[in-house]
């Protein structure tokens, strides 16, 4: 639901822009506004949770409850304003629920398990792309863009009535103090990380973003096939994760070096050839194999 949310505007762009009667170009910058949100926003929600000592569980639910309000808000916004404020609340309350989650995850298994608990968790970011960005956008085609919000915002209060009920009461509080996290922030190879993962992911989405628009009014394919297009595109993440992860610990230099020259060489085709239906499309499942999934790479360094 989360990351849903995050990604949806990118597919009814056309949509937004007519709704707000705004450029393409401005109703991206509701994608850029949900990253600032997390981005900005997040560690602000996470500092004051750290400095109110709030046990796990009700962080989780006041974040997600936060969520909710935002989601609520993106669906009934009157205009353009509106919905920015929404996107930088959901982006917000996203981002701190995200580490509060994995902290509960964490407190529920034992240590061996915590990896693998983690990876379920964490395995909602791949059914965003896969599963809930091509069925929001369909709901938008077929019921509005509205609808697409409402869908979202309904499946967060049901992910919320869920956690009420059935996650159990933690004696832990979230541990890490904001010492800890300012000190990890002088590693050198951590900014190196930092700093090579958020180009990876600005170039990527600086593509992923205009995607529909690009597909529908340069290479001319019926908006009915962008559901499809998403749904491939998310099938390409989930494969370039795959792959990345299986071979990374081995070969981080020749994957990162590959994957970022197929990445380069995919974004400069996309560009390039834009009106070609097939070379494009090409292009768009390259850039969802090369892109954001080799950030598990570039994580190899920050130890």
């Amino acid at each position: 639901a989360l990351t849903t949310s995050e990604f949806m505007v990118a597919g009814m762009m056309p949509a937004l822009s007519a709704a707000f009667t705004v450029s393409v170009a401005e109703i991206g910058y509701l994608i850029s506004l949900y990253a600032v949100g997390m981005a900005i926003g997040g560690p602000l929600v996470t500092a004051l949770l750290l400095h109110l000592k709030a046990p796990n569980k009700p962080a989780l639910l006041v974040l997600l409850g936060l969520y909710v309000i935002g989601g609520v808000l993106a669906a009934l916004a009157p205009g353009y304003g509106v919905m920015a404020i929404a996107r930088i609340v959901t982006g917000a309350a996203s981002s701190a629920c995200f580490g509060v989650a994995l902290a509960i995850t964490a407190d529920l298994v034992t240590p061996q398990e915590r990896g693998r608990a983690a990876s379920i968790v964490l395995g909602g970011l791949m059914l965003a792309p896969v599963f809930g960005l091509p069925v929001t956008t369909a709901i938008e085609q077929g019921f509005g863009w509205r609808s697409s919000f409402w869908s979202v915002a309904a499946l967060a209060m049901l992910v919320t009535s869920l956690v009420a009920v059935f996650v159990p009461v933690s004696k832990c509080h979230i541990e890490i103090g904001l010492d800890a996290e300012l000190d990890a922030l002088k590693k050198g190879r951590l900014w190196a990380a930092y700093a090579t993962s958020g180009l990876i992911i600005g170039a990527t989405f600086a593509a992923f973003s205009y995607a529909v628009p690009l597909f529908v009014e340069m290479a001319k394919l019926p908006p009915a096939t962008m559901p499809t297009l998403l749904a491939a595109y998310g099938g390409a993440n989930v494969i370039g994760n795959l792959v990345v992860g299986r071979f990374a610990d081995r070969y981080t230099i020749p994957i990162l070096l590959g994957g970022l020259t197929a990445l380069a060489l995919a974004l400069m085709t996309f560009a390039v050839f834009a009106t070609n239906s097939h070379l494009s499309v090409l292009a768009y499942l390259i850039i969802g194999i090369a892109g954001v999934p080799m950030n598990p790479a570039t994580n190899l360094f920050t130890g």
